[in-house]
């Protein structure tokens, strides 16, 4: 009762009351649902690129990359991710949302899956190289878009208290 303004609290019945606190907690619970559907789509980009490149060094040994070679692929997924979402706001007004997430994850998980198919695909450790670090440049590219998406939203819902929803989010 102490939260709510004092005009809205001098006039309200018991009725009146329970409606505005009813009001108050689904606004908390629509808070709550954005922030942990934000957090899943945040951790299922980062597992989707996380899983990968976790195993990816030990692997560019066997096939011989130089650690230098190894240290530029894995660079390239923030590469991506700090090019792209320069535009990323744009992209979000003009579509939305929603379809932002849902195009940015859709085309992201089989750019990664690409990633286990470079060795099949290129002969040379020269076009293996490059094709590693364009699927991990394209998929921050995607990445993104949920990424920065979440952040606006999460930056647009708890205006009052945005420093400790983004240290949170991040």
């Amino acid at each position: 009762l102490a939260s709510i303004p004092f005009g809205l609290r001098s006039g309200c019945t018991d009725s009146g009351m329970g409606k505005l606190m009813a009001v108050g907690s689904r606004i908390r619970q629509d808070w709550f649902r954005l922030y942990a559907g934000c957090m899943f789509l945040l951790g299922c980009q980062y597992a989707t690129n996380a899983f990968p490149v976790s195993f990816f060094p030990a692997f560019a040994d066997d096939l011989g990359f130089h650690s230098m070679t190894t240290g530029l692929i894995l660079a390239a997924y923030p590469l991506g991710i700090s090019i792209s979402s320069q535009v990323a706001p744009l992209i979000i007004w003009r579509i939305g949302t929603r379809n932002t997430c849902v195009l940015g994850l859709s085309v992201m998980a089989p750019i990664i899956a690409c990633f286990g198919f470079v060795p099949d695909v290129a002969d040379g450790n020269d076009a293996r190289g490059v094709l590693f670090f364009l699927v991990q440049f394209f998929a921050g590219m995607c990445g993104a878009l949920p990424e920065t998406t979440c952040f606006i939203m999460i930056g647009s819902k708890f205006k009052e208290h945005s420093a400790a929803a983004m240290v949170g989010a991040n």
